[in-house]
């Protein structure tokens, strides 16, 4: 299988159930560069970073 996730009809492609870092794995627990979800930000801070989800938490409870 490749690393790509090309749109090919009736092809059942991986599914991606978290991300961590630069990387977004399915559910098989296949790693994948993410060179595309959510810009900038994924090239930035990557996914699950703590101090992000921390300041997301911190907002959140002020509203």
């Amino acid at each position: 299988m490749s690393s790509v996730f090309h749109r090919i009809p009736n092809r059942h492609l991986p599914v991606a159930v978290r991300g961590e870092g630069m990387y977004i794995f399915d559910k098989n627990g296949k790693r994948y560069i993410d060179g595309y979800a959510g810009g900038a930000c994924v090239s930035c801070l990557g996914h699950s970073q703590e101090s992000v989800i921390e300041a997301v938490r911190e907002q959140i409870g002020k509203m």
